[in-house]
């Protein structure tokens, strides 16, 4: 197994003598001594972190062979100066206290190092970094490679930098064009706008690049005739003006358009922009088919990328220091490096499908295949006795009759096998979907079905309309696509339509369709998330210790207003307390379980402000509760989907570089790991993309290899799709979908 990581000679011995730099001036809060840092690593292309801030003492540690003294930087209404005393402290990774801070220091020298290269070019954060070259172009479209760019301590290996190679997408064309030529729609489809996205920009002035959100375009508004504007402290006469006299070596159009951007997220209000210096930003799912498969990088492709960009930085990537990079990537060892086997899985009429006995990529796929010709065998594992009969099928009146017929038709029979239940179709038809909503008013709750026009705005109508019901969406373009294959005979592919059709229906209607193995170790995991734009928040629940003859998990999954919604990523503590508690008590209301001896809880991304503290009052209440044991532990961890921290792992055998198979993980310390969910048995295209796992409680008690078995063995409820692995553990799947069904009942967006 190998590992996206490259070391820093040599290994655990590593050590780096640094300058101390005295900071005289105005007091500086952390985020402007971080500012000191970047202003040293944009100009000078040094290595720097702050040091010490207590009292009138300020100080920063930097990389640096050549004195700093006299150093001025000015931002905003500060200034101070750097006075350079040639005081020296050398940092060892071997010394616990100083190896976070070893590592921060080097790798942002590594920063400094691609901030004087020629071959790469950032967009804001210095983690990541773009090929000035473009690797395509299509259209108006354009391709980069993207780099990000992390350091990593390694437990008996020293620094690591990880390095995660991916595609991302611009226009060649800029917002003003857009708009100007009445491109708007065109606009709209690239930013994802009707799908509720922000529309995330590329802002480019000068050397700059600036990530930002698209506010407004201001119709009729050039740089010339903004009217005054206040930057810094500073007062302009318009946009133009600020441009010309901050900016004086570049070249400004006073005709240029505005439009109005934000820097963080947040489009209440905006900061005016020339629109002419504004790109799209791509997503894939905005892509024409031809590009998407740019993102899916294979392993050998993605590893060959790597290998270029190593070799444009050498092996020696701190400039003014002699410390260098092995020149492979990081190969864990048996202490880091495990495999875990695949859950044995029970299905309805006591069948059961074992793991594998030989662990390789054929082996793995046949196992997944088999649980989905198993499932279809013997239907369900888990059937309520309360599931709806009818299904609803609204579709637009411009579907001929014979495919409502036969999708309806299709649908129902497939489940019907599943569930061992006969299920009947409702077809309605519609010109306007209110329509709908107005058929159903007076049904309390059920299954649809609903076939939507493209019209993008129906999305979010039909999820607060129908809250009452489950609802599976299918758009009448997919449904002509697949409609295809029948006309050409591809009954197959059809097929295949339908069974995931299917699958995604029966979970709505709370079926089980077969049991992973889960954790005889854990008796539940608990997860917690914040919803994108901060408004919602959920808390998910898997409980695996249950009384009764048969086992039938319990889940429960919940989303709530809140309260705090203006602090981004943080849950208020009280109000996490309350909701931890109500998942416990509506899964009472599901089944009897037993007292519960080990929880783990998983924080979805980081966990911040005080949500440790509730996780922490949530167990007492529980023990008094009776819910969980006396002396129950519960262990914390932060799940990172997705980091600029981001390690690919593959395998190399006879030459030819694979995914490693799934369940492969990497331990990095007795607080980090590596877990690839997906990997060779089942991934078609591209590289497995691991979760990153961080223990937060308990560390002396938590078994690493215990935890990441309870994530790896929930994905394998992959009911949507059986065939392929799952990335996701089940309950944070769960939840990370139900909170996107949130927003779109609470945003409706239009056009």
């Amino acid at each position: 197994m190998e590992a996206s990581i490259r070391i820093f000679q040599p290994g655990i011995n590593i050590s780096q003598k640094v300058r101390v730099i005295q900071l005289h001036g105005n007091k500086l809060n952390n985020e402007q001594l971080e500012r000191v840092c970047s202003n040293l690593r944009n100009i000078y292309g040094l290595g720097a972190i702050p040091h010490e801030r207590s009292g009138n003492a300020q100080s920063i540690l930097v990389i640096s062979n050549r004195s700093l003294n006299g150093i001025r930087v000015k931002e905003g209404n500060w200034l101070v100066t750097l006075t350079d005393r040639e005081n020296y402290k050398t940092l060892k990774f071997i010394d616990q206290n100083e190896r976070e801070d070893l590592t921060d220091l080097v790798v942002r020298a590594v920063y400094g190092k691609l901030e004087k290269s020629d071959g790469y070019q950032r967009m804001d954060t210095p983690k990541i970094w773009y090929d000035h070259e473009p690797l395509t172009n299509e259209g108006d479209i354009v391709a980069y490679r993207r780099y990000s760019v992390s350091g990593i301590p390694i437990d008996n290996e020293g620094i690591g930098v990880g390095l995660h190679v991916e595609t991302a997408f611009f226009t060649n064309k800029t917002v003003q064009y857009y708009h100007v030529t009445n491109q708007i729609d065109r606009f709209n489809h690239l930013t994802s706008r009707q799908e509720g996205s922000k529309g995330t920009l590329l802002y480019k002035l000068g050397r700059k690049r600036l990530k930002c959100y698209f506010v407004e375009y201001c119709d009729g508004m050039t740089c010339a005739t903004t009217g005054k504007l206040s930057f810094d402290g500073q007062t302009f006469e318009n946009l133009y003006d600020y441009y010309t006299k901050k900016y004086p070596d570049l070249k400004f159009n006073p005709n240029d358009k505005v439009a109005k951007v934000s820097f963080d997220g947040n489009l209440s209000s905006g900061v005016p922009v020339s629109a002419n210096m504004l790109f799209v930003r791509i997503m894939n799912d905005a892509l024409p088919a031809s590009l998407k498969r740019l993102d899916k990088i294979v392993p050998f492709k993605r590893k060959q990328a790597e290998a270029e960009f190593w070799l444009k930085i050498s092996e020696s990537p701190v400039s003014n220091s002699s410390l260098r990079i092995r020149t492979v990537d990081w190969q864990p060892g048996s202490k880091s490096a495990h495999q875990l086997p695949l859950p044995s899985i029970l299905f309805n009429q006591n069948k059961t499908l074992c793991s594998p006995s030989s662990r390789n990529k054929h082996s793995y796929n046949k196992y997944y295949q088999d649980i989905k010709q198993l499932l279809d065998e013997v239907g369900c594992y888990h059937v309520p006795a309360n599931i709806p009969r009818v299904i609803i099928f609204p579709f637009p009146q411009n579907i001929p009759e014979s495919l409502r017929k036969r999708v309806s038709t299709d649908i129902v029979n497939k489940i019907s096998r599943l569930t061992g239940k006969e299920i009947k179709a409702e077809i309605l038809t519609y010109q306007f979907y209110s329509e709908v909503f107005l058929q159903l008013k007076n049904v309390p709750h059920g299954m649809v079905f609903f076939t939507m026009t493209n019209d993008p705005a129906i999305y979010y109508d039909i999820e607060s309309e129908l809250k009452r019901f489950d609802i599976k969406r299918l758009t009448e373009k997919t449904l002509f696509e697949q409609a295809e294959f029948l006309n050409k005979n591809r009954i197959s592919r059809w097929n295949s339509f339908i069974d995931l059709c299917a699958y995604d229906i029966v979970v709505q209607m709370r079926c089980i369709p077969y049991l992973p193995e889960l954790s005889s170790y854990y008796d539940a995991m608990l997860v917690m998330d914040v919803g994108d734009k901060s408004k919602f928040f959920g808390v998910s629940l898997l409980i695996n210790k249950i009384e009764g003859r048969k086992l039938i998990p319990i889940i429960v999954s919940n989303t709530h207003y809140k309260a705090d919604s203006k602090i981004s990523e943080r849950i208020n503590e009280r109000q996490l307390e309350t909701r931890i508690i109500d998942a416990f008590n509506d899964a009472k209301k599901k089944a009897r379980f037993l007292p519960m001896n080990r929880m783990l809880v998983v924080r979805d991304g980081k966990i911040c402000g005080n949500e440790q503290s509730a996780v922490e009052a949530a167990h007492k209440s529980l023990i008094r509760q009776g819910v969980l044991t006396g002396n129950s532990v519960v262990d914390l961890i932060d799940l990172h989907k997705t980091s600029v921290k981001e390690i690919r792992l593959t395998h190399t055998s006879n030459g030819f570089i694979d995914n490693v198979l799934e369940g492969s993980a990497v331990v990095l310390d007795n607080k980090n790991i590596v877990l690839a969910t997906t990997g060779a048995g089942t991934l078609k295209m591209g590289t497995a993309n691991p979760l990153m796992l961080e223990t937060k409680m308990n560390l002396v008690h938590i078994n690493n290899l215990e935890v990441v078995k309870y994530l790896f063995n929930s994905c394998l409820f992959n009911f949507f799709s059986p065939t392929v692995a799952q990335r996701l553990p089940f309950p944070v799947k769960e939840l990370d979908d139900k909170l996107k069904i949130k927003l779109l009942q609470h945003i409706p967006v239009r056009g």
